[in-house]
């Protein structure tokens, strides 16, 4: 099973994101991060993770930890912002 984290995980694109992952014929374990406790909760992920915020100097190594502890292969980040802050 592949393991994909999703950033801004409580996010309308993240959501969405979500939700055709599920209804995919392959199966994922997603694993969902988001800044904002209340918005990680609409998330339909198998695990989150509460995360500093992209602006944070920490975000990165963060976002670095949960995807070695998770031996995670992909990494999706829905907000702009994020993906501005990985990349």
């Amino acid at each position: 099973m592949k393991r994909i984290v999703v950033t801004g995980a409580g996010g309308s694109k993240a959501i969405n994101f979500v939700k055709s992952l599920r209804i995919a014929p392959e199966r994922f374990y997603i694993i969902g991060t988001d800044c904002n406790r209340y918005h990680l909760e609409l998330s339909n992920s198998d695990k989150k993770y509460l995360i500093p915020s992209c602006k944070d100097p920490e975000y990165v190594s963060a976002l670095n930890k949960i995807i070695k502890e998770e031996d995670v292969g992909m990494v999706c980040p829905c907000p702009t912002i994020e993906v501005e802050a990985i990349s």
